[in-house]
């Protein structure tokens, strides 16, 4: 499938495993540079700058982009995949 995005570069949340992981290998395959972003290193991917970071810091989403404009030069596409959350007791 081409999406159109040859040359594109991605910003991805939560890029350590499942949908972030999938994400990332989707468009590194479509020719994207990702900049993946998380707390522990992915499995690799070909296209893929991983960089470490806990998105729960509140100063990590601008670390986030200026790292990916430094490491690669440009940003267009972000998806925040990243998120956390806890079940009130008794739900």
């Amino acid at each position: 499938m081409d999406l159109g995005l040859n040359g594109k570069v991605a910003l991805v949340t939560g890029v350590s495993r499942g949908i972030g992981f999938a994400v990332a290998q989707t468009l590194t395959a479509e020719g994207v540079r990702v900049a993946g972003i998380s707390r522990t290193a992915p499995p690799p991917i070909d296209g893929l700058t991983h960089l470490t970071l806990d998105m729960s810091d509140a100063e990590a989403p601008a670390q986030a982009v200026n790292a990916c404009f430094d490491q690669l030069g440009k940003l267009d596409i972000i998806v925040n995949n990243v998120g956390s959350g806890q079940l009130a007791a008794g739900l």
